[in-house]
């Protein structure tokens, strides 16, 4: 877990620029998740506590090692599905 938990900080530095509690054009928060990739990995509401929105980012980030095929399982493959979603990944 402590790999996931450092691939998610380089992705939220990377979208976040560093600052906390951001909310994005799409409405994402925390570690930049979006509001539907939120309710995908969590019952709960959308929240900027940043112990809830890690919980689920490791969450999202577990569905995303479990969803790409292991060559695949890269911090660059990883990153890509994070920001495109692994849908618009597997297209390109």
């Amino acid at each position: 877990i402590l790999t996931n938990l450092l691939l998610l900080t380089a992705i939220a530095m990377v979208e976040t620029g560093g600052r906390e509690g951001l909310t994005g054009q799409a409405r994402e928060v925390a570690v930049v998740i979006a509001p539907a990739t939120w309710r995908q990995h969590s019952k709960n509401p959308l929240t900027h506590a940043p112990a809830v929105a890690v919980k689920v980012a490791l969450r999202h980030l577990a569905w995303i090692l479990e969803n790409l095929p292991e060559e695949k399982r890269t911090p660059e493959w990883v990153a890509a599905v994070w920001n495109a979603g692994l849908g618009r990944v597997r297209r390109a």
